[in-house]
Formats: C-alpha cells, sequence, structure tokens
C-alpha cells in the first residue's frame, strides 16, 4: 500500500504541485500516445482533477481536457481512437474530455463551469505555441 500511495501523491511546495518522478513518466507517455494518436490536430492538453490540484489517492486516476482543432461532431471518435491508443501502455485509468478550441474557450470564459477551473487551475501538460509569441 505504501508504494501505490507513494506513486500517486504529489507534493505541494511553495504553492507549486510538483509530481512525483514515476507518474511525471507515466503522464509524458500518455502525451506521447495520444499526440500519436491524433496526429497534429492536438493544441493543448491539460490534466485537470486531483492529480493536478494535489489531492490524488490510491483510486485516482488521470483526469485529461484535450483541446483538437477541427474536432466537431468528432469528439466520440477522437476519445475512441486516443483510449485505443493508450488501453495496452497505461497504468493509471484516464477520463478523457475533448474540446474544439473554439468551444473550451467560450465554456472556460464562463466562471461556473468546469472548463473555467481547468483553464485556471489545470497543469498544461502539452501545448502548441505561435512562434510569433
Amino acid at each position: 500500500m505504501y508504494n501505490i500511495l507513494k506513486r500517486q501523491y504529489n507534493y505541494f511546495i511553495r504553492g507549486v504541485i510538483r509530481i512525483n518522478e514515476e507518474v511525471q513518466r507515466e503522464l509524458d507517455l500518455l502525451v506521447q500516445k495520444i499526440r500519436e494518436t491524433t496526429v497534429s490536430s492536438v493544441q493543448k492538453i491539460i490534466l485537470f482533477g486531483s492529480h493536478a490540484y494535489g489531492t490524488p489517492n490510491e483510486d485516482s486516476d488521470f483526469d485529461l481536457c484535450i483541446v483538437v482543432e477541427g474536432v466537431g461532431e468528432r469528439k466520440r471518435e477522437v476519445i475512441n481512437r486516443i483510449n485505443w491508443g493508450i488501453y495496452d501502455v497505461m497504468e493509471t485509468p484516464v477520463d478523457i474530455l475533448v474540446y474544439g478550441p473554439e468551444e473550451f474557450q467560450e465554456r472556460a470564459s464562463r466562471t461556473v463551469t468546469m472548463e473555467h477551473k481547468i483553464a485556471l487551475e489545470g497543469k498544461v501538460l502539452y501545448e502548441v505555441r505561435d512562434v510569433l509569441e
């Protein structure tokens, strides 16, 4: 039980949530597999929930918000493709939300939404940066 808890717990130091190395390796692999599965359409991957907020327990999963360019009505297809791509490599269960960029921005702009909390408190694992920024 100690190893499970040690693996799952994040450490909160000076206001910054630090994820232990084993969990970070698993998240890095997850991001890699998602990018391979969805090709170049992923704009942003945000970790939210207990792992991002520093409160995981031994039953915690990874909660991901994935912003995909041009997803439109294909959300279920994108989620299924990602799930097939990560199925055999992930030890920790993964819950996925998929949004188009405009949809996520619109929902995140409303302070009473879960998307607002994700945008403010989530941990960005991957983001496409504009070269002109």
